[in-house]
């Protein structure tokens, strides 16, 4: 093992086999093998790798904002909130990173810079603690000297510092009061992730931060796999509907998607009003008034959909689903009680519609429908010319270099199928309609499609 020194270090930077990561790193030691390489020989492999890790860090440079563009950008953030909105001055680094990367995503790499200055990685929780304050204010303070309409708060001032430390109780209450607003009076669906729980309210009352961030600490979600901590992300979001709703009983959104569940799986009466009593579900006569709200309402709700859709792409899937686990002992009717139905979805795609005109007015639709004209030239053109050739010039035909090569690369989509992640999810996704019909032949299709032409639009 050798030492990194000054004189290591020097000797490095010399040969241009020196990354800068090593200068955060010094009086450490390296292995022998690397130290010959870096120091001795200068290896080649060690000078390439320096020149692309320098790439790397300008290219991170460039590709975000500076210290100046970024301290503009969170003044810009703080007088609107505190001077023109009047809200309360945030007193806390980790509140204050977290609204700030709300209302732009291209602060994180300031607030990441400051805590690497701050090695807040290498503190333990007290100093964390005792780092709050002290880095918030110096923000507050940056942008002060930028705007001195600001207010700058007294970084001494224990007043303020109890100010956040709100108690679990308040804490529920606000939850309670901004998840009830959200379903009643925005109409929102409930949210099954914590992550995007936590990001919503925190956005609507910062000192809610803290109270979520120790609901996700006591989890103990270190050294978890990711597996665990998705399945983690949905129950926090689920115990914390459960929790505000044990306060406000009108908190209903979450038992009624349960109750819709449980309903669909087949739970008698009874076993739903059982659960009534564990604050879970809604009671059996709520349930079924919900559905017949919600089967009165699906006609006005498909219009909508099309209408705020109308300038997307639009995918339809025509689907057969029966239900197969039913008695399949044929009597002198039917071989089964099989029920065949047909479902038809459509799905969003956040892209343009495809035109149905070019930009010259002519409709894309060929007007003749079948063209024999369009059919016998493709014909000549293609297939009779590969016809024409005999078996011996189709075996002995040179194939051209790049038609090799094409043919032996490997081409990976990984990079498409991320970019198309959130589409295969199927969020936007809505059911049209939904009747017995059973796809087994072509006139079944189009029967299908004139359901979907019936829908008023």
């Amino acid at each position: 093992m050798e030492k990194i020194t000054d004189n290591v270090l020097t000797k490095a930077e010399a040969n241009r086999t020196l990354a800068s990561y090593y200068k955060d790193h010094k009086d450490e030691y390296m292995c022998l093998t690397c130290y010959n390489a870096i120091v001795v020989n200068g290896s080649s492999t060690y000078v390439e790798h320096a020149a692309k890790w320098a790439s790397v860090l300008k290219r991170r440079r460039n590709d975000n904002l500076s210290i100046s563009e970024s301290i503009s950008l969170l003044t810009n953030i703080i007088f609107e909130r505190e001077v023109i909105g009047n809200d309360p001055s945030i007193v806390t680094f980790s509140q204050l990173k977290l609204i700030a990367k709300d209302k732009n995503d291209q602060l994180s790499f300031f607030f990441n810079e400051i805590e690497e200055m701050a090695c807040l990685g290498r503190k333990n929780e007290a100093e964390r603690r005792a780092l709050e304050r002290s880095l918030a204010y110096q923000c507050y303070l940056m942008c002060w000297n930028q705007c001195m309409a600001i207010p700058l708060w007294n970084l001494r001032d224990e007043s303020t510092a109890n100010e956040d430390n709100l108690s679990w109780v308040d804490c529920v209450n606000i939850l309670t009061k901004l998840l009830y607003n959200r379903e009643k009076n925005e109409q929102e669906p409930v949210i099954y992730s914590f992550k995007q729980l936590q990001k919503e309210m925190v956005a609507k009352e910062f000192r809610l931060s803290s109270f979520l961030d120790s609901i996700y600490n006591a989890s103990l979600p270190e050294n978890r796999s990711s597996k665990y901590l998705d399945k983690l992300d949905k129950k926090l979001a689920v115990e914390c509907y459960v929790i505000c709703g044990n306060q406000n009983s009108k908190l209903t959104a979450f038992k009624k998607d349960t109750s819709l569940f449980v309903d669909l799986m087949g739970v008698s009466t009874e076993a739903i009003d059982a659960l009534l009593y564990a604050g879970i579900t809604i009671s059996r006569r709520h349930l079924d008034r919900e559905k017949s709200a919600i089967a009165d309402n699906h006609p006005y709700k498909v219009t909508s959909y099309l209408e705020n859709k109308k300038n997307n792409a639009l995918v339809l899937n025509v689907d057969d689903y029966h239900n197969i686990h039913t008695k399949q002992t044929p009597d002198t009717c039917s071989t089964s009680s099989a029920a065949h139905m047909t479902t038809l979805l459509l799905n969003s795609v956040d892209s343009m519609a495809i035109s149905r005109i070019t930009p010259n007015g002519i409709s894309i639709h060929n007007p003749k429908l079948i063209d024999s004209d369009l059919i016998c030239t493709f014909l000549d053109s293609y297939y009779m010319e590969r016809m024409a050739k005999t078996f011996n010039d189709q075996l002995y035909y040179e194939v051209s270099l790049d038609k090799k090569l094409e043919n032996m690369t490997l081409h990976k989509y990984n990079d498409r199928i991320k970019e198309r992640r959130e589409e295969r999810k199927m969020k936007d996704t809505i059911l049209l309609d939904f009747f017995e019909l059973s796809l087994k032949e072509m006139d079944s299709y189009i029967i299908a499609l004139q359901e979907v032409h019936k829908i008023p639009y």
